[in-house]
Formats: C-alpha cells, structure tokens, sequence
C-alpha cells in the first residue's frame, strides 16, 4: 500500500511538473508572438550608430551618400601605416613593468 502511495505521488509531481514546464513554455511563446513585440529591435542595429556618433565627436566623418542610389553608409579605410605606437605601463607595489606596442593596420587581402 505504501509503494503504491509513492508511485502515485511520483506520477502526480512529474506530470504537474510537466504541465508547469508546458504552461510556461506556451505562456512565453504566446508573448513573444504578440503583435506589441512586433516593433523590437535588438540591440545590435544600435552598435554601428553610437560607433559612428563617438567617431563624430572626435572630428572623423565616416558617413556619406552615395549619389547614384541615394543610400547611406560608412567609409572603412584601410591604413598602409602602423596606425598607432605607444607604451603601456603598469605598476604594482614595487613593480613596473613598461612595454612599448605598434598597433598594426588590417590587411587588405589581395
């Protein structure tokens, strides 16, 4: 009698577990079709605008329009020369380590 409690409570804890795991899968599936969520946008389309805002405001102008199909876009400019060389300290406690580095350009493929 008390084996057959037990298989009966397991049976009854796995399927209301199933029917909760099942409820929400729907419930979830049901919002994210909403027509309210029709309009997201993810937040990668925003990546390349504030990329382009910070170039602005340090006085590089990446945008142009092409004249014969009036769309937008983005000027990418491959260097031939190091594009930057610097150094990089760093310090801890008594110890300072300084390397100095050359940024190098992508390479264009041929």
């Amino acid at each position: 009698m008390m084996g057959e409690e037990m298989g009966r409570r397991e049976k009854l804890y796995f399927a209301l577990l199933a029917l909760i795991i099942i409820g929400t899968f729907c419930y979830t599936y049901k919002q994210a079709a909403s027509k309210g969520l029709y309009d997201y946008i993810g937040d990668e389309v925003w990546y390349v605008s504030a990329s382009r805002n910070v170039l602005h405001r340090l006085g590089i102008d990446v945008h142009y329009i092409n004249e014969t199909t009036g769309s937008e876009g983005v000027n990418v400019v491959f260097l031939t020369e190091p594009e930057i060389k610097g150094g990089v300290r760093i310090s801890f406690w008594r110890f300072t380590i300084l390397r100095t580095y050359t940024a190098e350009p992508p390479r264009v493929p041929d």
